[in-house]
């Protein structure tokens, strides 16, 4: 409480006040009069701001306004105690009103690995679930491009720096621990905000969404240890890039392919590496695998450094089914007073290997010897009839195909693509 003063119509050399524990000042003594008062400082709440689209303020004689800069006319009180409280609540009263500008925005990245449970590769697509007490191979992952974006245009949105409070893009990656952060992102802008992941999709996609919209618990809304990004229809249009894959050339080192749609339209070009009769595709020459396998990385795929055409994006927006507001309003989080919404984790899991089998019967196989030539015609296995036509003349084209595993959800899905031998 403040009892002397000197007076002074220049803002520069006005007394400065700093409000105490209550977020109370008192002023006691002043004479009678209009006093402007402005606020300067949020202090250490960095979360706050000298903005006066934030402000407010009213005064015990009911006038209001906004922004730092407030009006107050100070009368003449009557006193008779020396009690502190008793003299706040007869004073001339004036009331500011900080709303909060900034909030965190957090979480992590892992790969969801499976464990045995006898013959079967079980997993239940949580990190680390302690439920299970055999889930215990999860591993987070580092160097996955996380952004924060607009749901307006879906570009990049701004955070903003912990001191100066300037811009900048909000787009960062994974540390080692595979966990990221976005700081002092506008709580007002929520409503068009979502946050996408990029990787590898040819080797991964994303696990199961694990959002619990009744949840108690307001900062989260969600499974905390959960998957809360989704590949959407991205997936659909990734997959329709390679519904046919042709042989293209063979270059002096790599073989390479032609990826189709379902139109047998060109949609991009794949490199092989050829060793020994064996081709393994080329994903690109900045592979990121992330975390080690302990000399094991050839049987890996990389999450990330891989060409562009193989790249697939997870959003936030896919999951929730629209922007951050989805999981709490601006109102809600600074009624509740959250600070942070966390764990807007993704999981990943490597893509199901297609088993390569040939479905197709073969029709025939020409043999010469010695200038003489004789075609042998094989049975068809379902029919046990033969393929030839009237003349004796084989009349069909070996049409190998590929077929998934029995026990794959793609059923009896199949693609074609060139064989080499």
């Amino acid at each position: 409480m403040t009892t002397a003063l000197a007076y002074t119509t220049d803002i520069n050399q006005a007394t400065t006040f700093t409000t105490n524990a209550n977020g109370k000042i008192g002023i006691f003594n002043i004479e009678a009069g209009i006093y402007e008062v402005q606020e300067i400082s949020v202090g250490n709440n960095n979360e706050y701001e000298i903005d006066d689209n934030y402000i407010s303020w009213t005064t015990s004689a009911g006038t209001s306004g906004q922004g730092h800069t407030a009006s107050i006319e100070v009368t003449s009180q009557s006193s008779n105690t020396t009690s502190t409280e008793l003299a706040y609540q007869n004073a001339n009263t004036l009331t500011v009103g900080n709303r909060r500008k900034y909030f965190k925005l957090s979480g992590y990245v892992w790969e969801d690995l499976a464990w045995e449970d006898g013959k079967e590769q079980m997993r239940n697509e949580l990190y680390l679930n302690e439920k299970d007490v055999n889930d215990k191979n999860d591993k987070r992952i580092q160097g996955i491009p996380v952004t924060l974006r607009k749901t307006s245009d879906n570009t990049i949105a701004n955070v903003y720096d912990i001191e100066t409070k300037v811009p900048r893009e909000g787009s960062t990656v994974t540390n080692e621990q595979g966990e990221y952060n976005f700081e002092y992102v506008l709580i007002d802008d929520v409503p068009n905000l979502y946050i996408s992941f990029d990787y590898n999709g040819m080797g991964y996609e994303n696990v199961s969404v694990k959002i619990d919209t009744q949840s108690a618990n307001p900062e989260n809304g969600n499974i905390e240890n959960g998957n809360k990004a989704s590949e959407g229809i991205s997936r659909e249009d990734f997959n329709k890039k390679f519904e046919i894959i042709t042989y293209k050339n063979k270059p002096s080192k790599n073989e390479t392919g032609q990826a189709k749609n379902a139109n047998k339209e060109d949609t991009c070009v794949l490199e092989y590496e050829s060793e020994q009769g064996v081709s393994k595709l080329v994903y690109g020459n900045k592979k990121l695998f992330n975390y080690g396998y302990e000399g094991n990385e050839d049987r890996r795929k990389p999450f990330t450094g891989v060409y562009e055409q193989y790249m697939i994006q997870a959003t936030t927006f896919n999951a929730y089914e629209g922007s951050l507001d989805k999981i709490m309003t601006p109102e809600q989080i600074r009624q509740n007073d959250i600070r942070e919404f966390k764990n807007i984790n993704l999981g990943l899991k490597a893509r199901e290997d297609a088993d390569l089998a040939i479905i197709n019967d073969i029709d025939t196989a020409t043999v010469h010897i010695n200038g003489d030539t004789h075609t042998y015609y094989y049975a068809d296995r379902n029919n046990n009839t033969y393929y030839y036509d009237d003349d004796g003349n084989n009349g069909y084209n070996m049409s190998p195909a590929v077929k998934f595993g029995k026990e794959s959800k793609y059923g009896s899905m199949s693609y074609t693509r060139a064989l080499y031998a």
